[in-house]
């Protein structure tokens, strides 16, 4: 039964094989698509025939006439010989130096310190004095670690305290304490800073709010009450 099944299989196997063989060895050819033709319109008696004509030999001796070879323009220019084959010529430092700034100036944000040398021929002029005022302490008071002093300018008295402007003028207080007071201005009118001591009236002079020299009554009194008031 298994020798039957294979002799059948062996057969149909040949015949498959000997269809291919049939099949590929066909070498006749085959002919290939027709050409597209056009249809000539009928109102068209001549067709055109263009003037240039075409395949025309060229002559190299001709056309390389005027042209200088690559030999001669080789040995015209100048070639720089470096020692140094890795080094830097002037116009490529130049540019290196150029980005190594854009790239400075692209982290910083691009703000520059610009610094101008000062003219050694230039003449300084003199610094100006401006005259300073005659003033004097006529006391000061210390209170729970605020200190208030007494500024008698002649016409008038004043109470101030430190980092206060004197009214009317250019001067400020910056420092007070049990025996003077230190006033400043502009730096650029000189002197800019005086200290004014803590001392009694000036005689001959008005104090402040017309009261007489001599900063109060030195002898004692009696108050309303009929006491004793101390003196000024």
């Amino acid at each position: 039964m298994n020798l039957e099944l294979m002799m059948k299989n062996g057969l149909l196997i040949a015949a498959l094989v000997a269809v291919l063989a049939l099949g590929g060895c066909k070498t006749d050819p085959e002919p290939g698509p027709a050409a597209v033709t056009g249809v000539v319109n009928s109102k068209v008696k001549d067709l055109y025939q263009p003037e240039a004509q075409a395949g025309v030999s060229l002559d190299l001796a001709e056309a390389n006439k005027d042209m200088d070879t690559v030999r001669q323009i080789a040995e015209r220019k100048m070639w720089n010989r470096r020692a140094d084959a890795f080094s830097l010529l002037a116009a490529e430092r130049t540019f290196e130096q150029q980005q190594q700034l854009e790239n400075l100036l692209s982290q910083t944000g691009g703000y520059m310190t610009e610094f101008e040398a000062p003219d050694p021929n230039a003449v300084e002029a003199a610094p100006q004095r401006f005259p300073v005022p005659n003033w004097r302490l006529a006391g000061v008071v210390v209170s729970e670690g605020a200190i208030i002093a007494l500024l008698d300018q002649g016409t008038r008295v004043d109470t101030i305290v430190p980092g206060q402007m004197v009214e009317g003028t250019e001067w400020r207080c910056v420092s007070i304490d049990t025996e003077k007071a230190v006033f400043r201005r502009d730096p650029s009118r000189l002197p800019d800073e005086i200290t004014v001591p803590l001392q009694g009236s000036i005689p001959g002079a008005v104090g402040g709010g017309n009261a007489p020299a001599g900063g109060g009554n030195s002898g004692r009194g009696r108050g309303p009450e009929g006491g004793e008031r101390g003196g000024g």
